[in-house]
């Protein structure tokens, strides 16, 4: 488990699945390219990552990894980054709950995007908020969802939490210029 902020999305990532896999798992993960172990320096990118997952499990299981990766760590993202994000600014959390929604999603994006160079649009409409992004490069397309289902998770954990602890449904979309994860408004009761 870190101990400290990110500096990438990728830490978060490796920390995510050793919650979900344990490090035994983590291990057997690293031990799917044999260029180079995981473990040590835990620098890699996010298509080895996706791409080792790929190879891990099948297609549905890789992403269901990613996905419950990306909620389980924004908790510890807003542990250990919580004062460098706005997300704990109270005029955030007094909002109704639709705008808290809203201003939420938007502190987070511009969190990891000045934090990480992620580059993010967001799109409000009546019954969603559509987060676009670009595609991560890597070889094959499941690597790429791999990678993109982590982040819907954990854009899911921070609505999870912002919420008080609704859950959000979200599923993603392929297209021309990268992936769109689609949220909804309405969360499930």
């Amino acid at each position: 488990m870190i101990d400290h902020c990110p500096a990438s999305p990728q830490e978060l990532y490796l920390d995510g699945l050793a919650l979900i896999l344990g490090e035994s798992g983590l291990e057997e993960l690293s031990r799917q390219d044999l260029e180079k172990d995981l473990l040590p320096a835990r620098v890699v990118t996010m298509d080895k990552i996706a791409s080792r997952l790929a190879a891990f499990a099948d297609p549905l299981a890789a992403q269901g990894l990613s996905l419950m990766a990306g909620r389980e760590e924004f908790s510890t993202l807003l542990r250990l980054c919580g004062e460098e994000t706005p997300l704990l600014d109270p005029s955030i959390r007094m909002l109704p709950p639709r705008r808290r929604i809203a201003k939420g999603l938007d502190a987070m994006l511009h969190w990891l995007k000045d934090s990480w160079g992620l580059a993010f649009s967001m799109i409000e409409k009546d019954q969603s908020v559509i987060v676009s992004l670009p595609d991560v490069p890597v070889a094959e397309e499941s690597q790429n969802a791999n990678a993109t289902y982590f982040l819907q998770g954990l854009l899911q954990g921070m609505l999870t939490w912002i919420s008080g602890g609704k859950f959000y449904p979200a599923h993603i979309e392929q297209t021309a210029g990268g992936h769109e994860i689609v949220i909804s408004c309405s969360p499930i009761d």
